[in-house]
């Protein structure tokens, strides 16, 4: 059935029975400019739930991060190594390498397109991964 005079169109066939489906705040600024989102995510997986529900996992992923990458894997290569010049000279590294990327990365990140970044570090990444496991 079409919608009466004046209601939204819905974003999907069939979808009529969710009313007039008003995305939640975040959703809304992610389509400033573009209208309704209702074309790219269906109403049912934009919920001010979800958006909750992922950035509590965002943090919660970035605070584990932080403490196993941290002190955790510091307590690990004192054990592996038994002295404390192995520590420094891991995380003199570490600081090392962010420091000499974070000039380039933030480069690539305002004059590379989004897609082509992504794909860049989606198969880095990869690459990464593989060489790892072996």
């Amino acid at each position: 059935a079409a919608p009466a005079r004046g209601e939204p169109n819905p974003p999907w066939p069939g979808s009529a029975h969710l009313g007039a489906w008003r995305p939640p705040f975040a959703a809304a600024a992610m389509s400033r400019g573009r209208g309704r989102i209702g074309w790219l995510v269906p109403p049912a997986c934009v919920s001010e739930r979800n958006v909750k529900l992922s950035l509590s996992l965002s943090v919660l992923a970035s605070l584990v991060s932080t403490i196993a990458h941290g002190h955790l894997f510091t307590a690990f290569i004192f054990e592996l190594f038994q002295n404390n010049a192995a520590v420094g000279l891991t995380e003199s590294v570490t600081g090392f390498t962010a420091l000499v990327f974070a000039v380039p990365v933030g480069f690539a990140v305002d004059k590379i397109s989004r897609t082509k970044l992504l794909r860049f570090c989606a198969v880095l990444g990869l690459m990464a991964a593989i060489t790892g496991a072996l």
